[in-house]
């Protein structure tokens, strides 16, 4: 669990294969439960939608899902993406300064209603070498979006990240794809956006995995184009 200011994550719940059946992951997550309710915040996941058993039990734990994501991959050319880069491209970079935490945190509020602006720092430190922070700015240089590459080969995939748009989001996906050559990462992206996901498709991708975003407590209402991890991100 990941308790942020305005809510508490759950990372990846498991339980052996001879525990199942026992109630043991329930018995896991009802403190995480209870010491959200403590602090009047929602708890937040993303899970498999493949996986019904994990969905059943989120279910009766009173989660409710909201926003189905399509799990992508494909292996990166080694000579790039092929084709022509979103015109949007053009405006996108990469920052490593940690002071630009702050600015991605409150990007994210803005859109998604949730904030986490420790995560960004421990991106942005980059300690392990393997993460990529890429923003997408206007020609002012306000933010119109960011996205964090994992680079690691454990776990080759992008996210969090969020965008104002689906032309933003396809800039972004571009530019954190383009510098994957030769690596096949996995990325979220929401099932809605459909233009988004054909632009993917054209790109060389398919779907590997369903996952939904899930919320137990109030729903805040989003905007945008976001690109969930289903991994907590800080330590």
């Amino acid at each position: 669990m990941h308790p942020r200011e305005t809510h508490v994550a759950v990372g990846i719940v498991a339980t052996a294969p001879e525990a199942q059946g026992r109630g043991v992951a329930r018995a896991m997550l009802q403190p995480v439960i209870d010491a959200a309710i403590a602090r009047g915040l929602p708890v937040r996941l993303v899970s498999s939608l493949m996986n019904l058993d994990s969905f059943s039990l989120y279910s009766r734990l009173g989660f409710v899902a909201h926003t189905i994501y399509q799990d992508l991959t494909f292996t990166v050319p080694a000579t790039g993406l092929a084709g022509a880069a979103p015109l949007e491209a053009r405006r996108v970079r990469r920052v490593t300064e940690v002071a630009e935490a702050v600015r991605l945190a409150a990007f994210e509020r803005e859109l998604q209603g949730i904030e986490r602006e420790r995560d960004y720092v421990f991106f942005l430190r980059n300690q392990i070498g393997a993460w990529r922070v890429w923003v997408l700015e206007d020609a002012s240089g306000a933010l119109e979006g960011f996205i964090v590459a994992s680079h690691h080969p454990s776990c080759v995939m992008l996210g969090p990240g969020v965008a104002r748009d689906e032309a933003g989001a396809a800039a972004l996906l571009w530019s954190a794809l383009d510098a994957m050559r030769g690596l096949s990462p996995v990325f979220l992206v929401p099932n809605a956006a459909a233009q988004l996901v054909q632009t993917c498709y054209g790109w060389g991708a398919r779907n590997i995995e369903l996952h939904a975003a899930q919320t137990l407590g109030t729903m805040v209402a989003a905007r945008g184009i976001s690109f969930p991890t289903f991994l907590p991100e800080t330590g």
